[in-house]
């Protein structure tokens, strides 16, 4: 009969450790479940999660002698001819996009308006470069597309633009 009683007591106390030890269910933030949820205008946004993002909210980049990097100034403007102007703290570049503002690739002019800086050392310039113009909506106003190119501040001191792109920008 002892062993009757400690096999009940030990059983009793496996059953209440399992019921204890039962991990509790994840709570799911619904903003963010990948899902449409109700009242939600588009996946995870809209309703009780806030409003959508842009979905053209302008982007700019590129790398610089083989390093990428995040501009913090993006700029397009229309006199004449495109300019697009990108820079952060140490890297400013503008190149001259041509007139025409067509969707295509073509080569970058060496006119005025292009050049590039490097830690406030001019490199004026430009000996090559090719942009392709993806996306030009008349009635937002905006232009995206990709670029590259090479400038020379004097011969064998060469700075490399390289996988730049510009998206949605206004002008």
């Amino acid at each position: 009969m002892h062993w009757n009683r400690l096999l009940i007591v030990a059983a009793v106390s496996l059953v209440v450790m399992i019921a204890c030890n039962k991990e509790e269910e994840p709570v799911i933030n619904p903003c963010m479940n990948g899902q449409l949820d109700p009242g939600e205008t588009a996946i995870d946004y809209g309703g009780t999660c806030g409003d959508c993002p842009d979905p053209e909210y302008p982007t700019a980049g590129f790398s610089f002698n083989g390093a990428y990097t995040s501009v913090s100034t993006k700029q397009l403007t229309y006199s004449n001819d495109w300019k697009l102007y990108v820079a952060n703290d140490s890297v400013s570049v503008q190149v001259n996009l041509g007139n025409d503002g067509t969707v295509g690739t073509d080569t970058l002019m060496n006119a005025s308006g292009s050049y590039a800086f490097l830690n406030g050392v001019s490199y004026p310039t430009l000996v090559e470069g090719s942009s392709s113009i993806t996306s030009h909506n008349l009635s937002t106003q905006k232009l995206s597309g990709f670029f590259q190119a090479t400038f020379v501040r004097v011969p064998g001191d060469t700075l490399h633009i390289t996988n730049g792109y510009f998206n949605f920008l206004h002008y």
